[in-house]
């Protein structure tokens, strides 16, 4: 609603008014139900969803820097064998 608001207030933010914000902006609830129920249903602990809050950029990008960091540190990377095979033995396919 704040967003709606300065769209509207603030003249620098009207080049980002639509005819249809604030028919959109009725539809809200209906909108985080429609949400709820879809991150409910599609995730799981192998294909997780992350809800992220938008207000504020700084902080968006805190949470989505937080969570990909936890998600590299679970994942169990190694470096590859440097030796490898000898170059004599090896196929090209």
């Amino acid at each position: 609603m704040r967003r709606l608001l300065e769209r509207l207030d603030i003249p620098s933010k009207r080049w980002k008014r639509s005819v249809s914000d604030v028919a959109e902006r009725q539809l809200w609830d209906c909108y985080m139900d429609a949400y709820d129920v879809m991150i409910h249903k599609t995730s799981t602990p192998e294909a997780a969803w992350y809800v992220v809050p938008a207000d504020h950029k700084w902080f968006a990008h805190l949470v989505v820097a937080e969570v990909v960091i936890d998600a590299l540190d679970h994942l169990d990377v190694k470096f590859p064998d440097a030796a490898g095979p000898p170059c004599g033995n090896s196929r090209i396919l």
